[in-house]
């Protein structure tokens, strides 16, 4: 019986993969290995196959050994995508200091890579990555958006709020409308056990402390009150709460807590309009980049507030060359200028605005209080 030769052999090894035999495969490639350990194909083919049956720790041995042979960059990409799987930080560190000539130009690799190292922890590390990714492709919006995630992460706000702000596009006074209610019915469920959600009530709640210390809560309006998440934090000293919602799911989960002395559904401007009574404070977490004319808002906060009162609110951050933003469709962000502007108009004054974490990127958190 005729020998095979390596061309057959490594033909039926893929046959043998394609149809499920993977011991069979993994033994006939193991044989050509040892027949000549500088054979890339079959060196790939091993990492390829030990990846696709989940054994990473496997295929890194001969990712390693056939980047010894002859660098590529798919080799190189497919080595990473290993380390990132197995949550080997140090070892993709590792991998794009030895091969940054080679990634440097590439921005898909940065951005998946930077954006790994981010997400687990290093925002510091991943910035590099990720600002090198936004040059390369500076018409890219979400490596922009990432970029400024990393960067609020690291405690560098203001280059954080600037990475933001390229990631958006112009007003034009045009208000295309998103299925607020539908994305809700969606999300209400399992909305408390996101912990972001609760990250930016608290720093609001943190920032509202911060710029009016030893204040204490009477009675509140919140504006997007959803499931009630903030009034859960609230001190007991706010002896009054209302909320206002335009999803009728979350406003359910919000009355089942409880807390809230009156719950009214609409739209914010509209259902304002409406209300007669006064607050001593008005709080809006996460909310009004729904809403790109913010001035109806703050007119109608104003004559809610009783004098003194105080209104703490998040908004997505533009920078101040423009007052508005869209960010993503029917939601939008807003500059400082703007905002203090606002302000100013209807007779409140600034207590304190901090760039934080609101949605993963930037975010403004605004005090102001009544004149």
């Amino acid at each position: 019986m005729t020998a095979l030769s390596r061309d057959e052999m490594f033909e039926q090894a893929l046959g043998l993969f394609r149809v499920g035999k993977i011991e069979d495969s993994v033994g006939l490639l193991r044989r050509l290995c040892d027949a000549d350990p500088n054979d890339q194909p079959v060196l790939r083919a091993l990492a390829t196959f030990h990846s696709n049956v989940g054994d990473l720790k496997g295929a890194i041995p001969y990712y390693l050994r056939d980047l010894r042979c002859g660098i590529t960059l798919e080799t190189v990409r497919s080595l990473g995508a290993a380390y990132i799987n197995l949550g080997d930080t140090s070892a993709l560190e590792a991998l794009a200091e030895e091969m940054h000539d080679l990634i440097w130009d590439d921005e898909v690799i940065l951005q998946v890579w930077g954006f790994n190292l981010w997400d687990r922890k290093l925002a510091a590390k991943s910035i590099p990555f990720l600002k090198r990714a936004a040059q390369l492709a500076p018409d890219t919006p979400l490596f922009h958006y990432n970029l400024s995630a990393a960067l609020i992460s690291a405690e560098r706000p203001e280059e954080a709020v600037q990475a933001y702000a390229r990631h958006v596009t112009p007003w034009t006074g045009a208000c295309t409308q998103k299925d607020v209610i539908g994305e809700y019915k969606t999300v209400s469920q399992g909305y408390d056990d996101n912990g972001l959600h609760h990250s930016f009530t608290e720093r609001l709640l943190r920032c509202y402390g911060d710029a009016v210390p030893a204040r204490r809560l009477r009675s509140v309006l919140e504006l997007g009150c959803g499931t009630g998440l903030l009034a859960t934090k609230m001190p007991a000293s706010a002896t009054s709460i209302w909320g206002i919602d335009i999803s009728p799911d979350m406003l359910d989960a919000a009355r089942a807590r409880g807390i809230y002395d009156r719950l009214l559904e609409g739209d914010l401007v509209t259902v304002m309009e409406g209300i007669s009574e006064s607050f001593d404070t008005v709080f809006s977490a996460c909310v009004l980049y729904h809403i790109a004319d913010l001035r109806p808002v703050f007119t109608n906060v104003a004559r809610l507030l009783k004098p003194e009162g105080v209104f703490a609110f998040s908004v997505d951050p533009m920078t101040d060359e423009q007052d508005i933003a869209v960010t993503l469709k029917g939601e939008f962000c807003h500059s400082r200028a703007y905002l203090r502007r606002l302000a100013a108009e209807v007779g409140l004054s600034e207590r304190l605005i901090e760039i934080q974490m609101h949605r993963a990127p930037p975010g403004f958190f605004c005090v102001f209080k009544k004149l």
